[in-house]
């Protein structure tokens, strides 16, 4: 009896991690989203204005595991802004390698493509807004946290670096030659809490 029972926990171990192998092994697919929100309150004690801006991205994003632990993909980020009342939407390579077998996986990843920013530029009253677009780069770091064999919540913390050039001229109210060349360097920070199906 006490062989048997020796036997039956060695094949449930084992079931158990080839299924936590399974889920970033060569040839699975990944399926998810994220998304970071964030609420800012801005008090100028100059001109006495108060502002409150939010926004919101949502980055759902696809993948295949080319290699174990490895694995390319594509997201698509869309960024709301609540004070310039527009999006930014960014088409990004989406690079992931997680570290190890169990059901914590700690991950890095790298992400690089195009993206179209609307910008405020310059300062009240003496400003406008502009769509530029350009090169958006990004790299970061989190944790996979295994809830069932194929599902997971994700924490991952990420930096963002766009390099950005004008598509078209913004109303300026004639304080601005809006014709001119504009360019524009932008880094963001960003906390993501997210979902993944891996399949």
């Amino acid at each position: 009896m006490k062989n048997k029972t020796i036997v039956a926990i060695a094949i449930i171990m084992t079931v158990a991690c080839s299924n936590i192998f399974a889920q970033t092994e060569k040839g699975s697919f990944i399926l998810g989203g994220n998304t970071s929100f964030s609420v800012t309150h801005n008090d100028t004690e100059v001109h006495g204005e108060k502002t409150k801006m939010t926004n919101i991205m949502l980055q759902p994003y696809a993948g295949y595991f080319i290699f174990n632990k490895f694995s390319a993909g594509l997201s698509i980020d869309y960024d709301y802004s609540s004070t310039i009342k527009s999006a930014d939407v960014s088409v990004l390579t989406d690079f992931r390698y997680y570290f190890t077998n169990s059901s914590v996986k700690p991950f890095v990843k790298l992400n690089a493509g195009y993206s179209n920013q609307l910008l405020d530029v310059g300062h009240n009253p003496v400003s406008f807004r502009t769509n530029a677009h350009g090169l958006k780069l990004g790299a970061g770091a989190g944790v996979a946290i295994f809830f069932k064999d194929n599902m997971s919540i994700d924490i991952t913390g990420q930096y963002f670096y766009s390099n950005l050039k004008r598509v078209a001229g913004g109303t300026d109210g004639g304080f601005y030659d809006t014709s001119r060349r504009l360019k524009a360097k932008v880094d963001e920070l960003r906390l993501f809490i997210g979902f993944s199906v891996y399949l």
